[in-house]
Order: C-alpha cells, then structure tokens, then sequence
C-alpha cells in the first residue's frame, strides 16, 4: 500500500482535479479529528462516513475502503500538515470552509466537543488558510444542518 506522501508525489491527474489523495487528506483530517480525544466512537465512526458518503459522493463501499485507508494514513502521520498543505494547494477557501464543515460534523458527533478536539479545531484553520470567523460559521452551519 502506497503512503499518503507517495500518492501525491505520484498522482498521474491534472493539477486542480480532485483525486484520491485529496480524499484521503480530507479522510485522514476526519478520522484525526475523532480520534483527538482519545477515543475514536461508533457515532464518530458513523458521522464520519456519512459525510465522506454525501460531501465526496462516494458510495458505501468506497467510504469503507477510504476510511480503512484514512486510519493508517492518520495513524502514520508524524502531524496534520502533510494533510492540511495538500488541501490548501489545491482546494479554494470555500472548498477548504467545506471540509471544516465535516470536521465540525464530526466533533459535535457524539454530543460533546472535548478539550483536545477544540484544541485542534483551533489549530486546524488556520493551517487550512480560514479565518476564525468563517470557522465559526462552518461550525454554525454544521449543527444547523444537524438540527443542534
């Protein structure tokens, strides 16, 4: 299985296409984000395919194979910044909004937004090039979407 790095380094697609290296950033930035508190739930699990599923159009099968992936990514990662500078060089600031969107979805999963989940929601932004203002609308427009 190829490493994150290395499928970037060895995407054969256009620049500005989106690939499945970027599925994977965004992925692994999920299944980071989960796993920030320690404890990696099932309504953090569930959460996290059903955005992957709805926001990249990926059927269930694809989710399932990209989150395995996202999860060793994640897991082999000395940090986020392989994953957040991927994103920022080839998403646009709405697209970049967008995934703090999922991010948000997935903190706020299962019902409770702990101390070191917030410390990377803060961390997160502006490595991703956001401003503190358009983060908290992502977060506001994510618990809306939620019904929260």
């Amino acid at each position: 299985m190829m490493s994150f790095l290395d499928r970037l380094l060895a995407r054969p697609e256009a620049p500005g296409a989106p690939s499945d290296a970027h599925r994977l950033a965004v992925a692994a930035l999920l299944v980071e984000v989960a796993r920030a508190d320690g404890h990696f739930s099932s309504e953090e699990r569930q959460q996290i395919e059903a955005v992957l599923g709805e926001r990249l159009g990926l059927s269930a099968a694809d989710v399932a194979t990209l989150v395995a992936e996202a999860e060793g990514a994640a897991a082999s990662a000395s940090d986020w910044h392989g994953f957040t500078r991927e994103l920022t060089r080839i998403y646009s600031e709405d697209e970049r909004i967008a995934v703090l969107e999922m991010l948000w979805d997935v903190v706020d999963a299962d019902g409770r937004v702990d101390s070191l989940e917030a410390s990377l929601m803060r961390r997160l932004p502006p490595l991703l090039y956001v401003s503190d203002r358009d983060n908290v609308e992502a977060r506001r427009r994510a618990r809306e979407r939620r019904g929260g």
